[in-house]
């Protein structure tokens, strides 16, 4: 019997003793524990009822390291690997500050600017219309800046009198200098969808009105030509009602009439009647809201608080946060 201690030796060698890995239990508590080097006093491996670690979970599952968590739960869909640009904590995007990590568009508001008043021009050309002389009609308008801080004032003046060439395209020159559209009867053009029509209520400055649903204008997918609707449009068409032909789309119903729906008619599906809500959102709100299916997203001081992904902000999110400076 003393061949067996030699062979046991190798055979925990192979299996990964000699790196001294703890054992883990799978996420569920149940699978094959991992060898170790530790035993107890019996000589049985010891075995471990921390959280799997980053290594233990399979690679889709996991992000990057974290400290507490051992690794980030990606969400559905999400990519393995963060981009450049994103991340978990303000730590990550690195000076120059300020700086946050944040998800979505961060309002940083006036008193987050870098740059103190004064720091660059705050223009003050004057302080009445009569001080704005160079050329007649000047006037006297006030000019802010939010970073950094400006109230100032500037001089405006209409632009200088036309000549018979020099106004734009389908303009022509005025007696009293100003460039003003060439009327439609009088040689001027119409957009493609519109036609020549000075009379009709629905003209614009030249002349040109849509053309109606009834009398060649083709109405875009998803609505009809009812020129007698008091929703139609100003070529006549209308949404088409989902209870006459209109398909919702996921994740809403056809409700006609509902306080909720919209043109068509469809409201988005509350989650207390049919809607489920995504990961890292609950349903809480009864009657849902116009815009939403009154899921609210779940609120964290840490990702092991969340479904999956990460905690930016306070709140779960499923993608990681964008690096974003103060606007200069």
């Amino acid at each position: 019997m003393t061949g067996a201690p030699r062979i046991l030796c190798l055979c925990a060698v192979a299996l990964g003793c000699g790196r001294g890995a703890a054992i883990t239990r799978s996420a569920d508590g149940g699978g094959d524990a991992m060898p170790a080097s530790g035993a107890d006093a019996a000589g049985n491996p010891e075995v471990s009822d921390a959280p799997p670690t980053a290594d233990a979970l399979p690679p889709s599952d996991v992000r990057s390291p974290d400290a507490s968590e051992g690794g980030v739960r990606l969400c559905s869909g999400q990519p393995a690997t963060m981009v450049p640009g994103t991340c978990r904590t303000a730590a990550d995007c690195g000076p120059p500050g300020p700086v946050v990590c944040w998800v979505g568009h961060y309002d940083w508001g006036p008193a987050a600017c870098p740059l103190p008043p004064g720091s660059q021009p705050c223009p003050n050309e004057c302080a009445a219309n009569a001080d704005c002389s160079m050329r007649a009609g000047g006037t006297c308008d006030a000019y802010t800046a939010s970073c950094p801080k400006c109230n100032g004032h500037i001089c405006r003046y209409p632009p200088p009198p036309c000549m018979p060439n020099s106004c734009n395209v389908g303009e022509r020159c005025r007696s009293d200098g100003a460039c003003e559209p060439i009327p439609c009867n009088q040689g001027g053009t119409c957009d493609p969808t519109f036609t020549c029509n000075p009379t009709s209520p629905k003209a614009d400055r030249r002349g040109c009105a849509p053309i109606p649903c009834d009398s060649g204008y083709t109405c875009p997918v998803g609505t009809r030509c009812n020129l007698a609707s008091t929703r139609a449009d100003a070529y006549g068409c209308e949404a088409t009602p989902c209870d006459q032909g209109y398909a919702c789309p996921t994740g809403s119903r056809c409700r006609v009439g509902s306080a909720r729906a919209d043109t068509h008619g469809c409201e988005l599906t509350p989650c207390d009647d049919g809607f489920t809500c995504p990961e890292n959102s609950r349903c809480t709100a009864s009657p849902a809201p116009v815009y939403s299916h009154g899921c609210t997203p779940l609120t964290c001081k840490s990702e092991s608080e969340c479904d999956c992904g990460y905690c930016i902000g306070g709140s779960c999110s499923a993608a990681p946060g964008t690096c974003q400076y103060p606007p200069v």
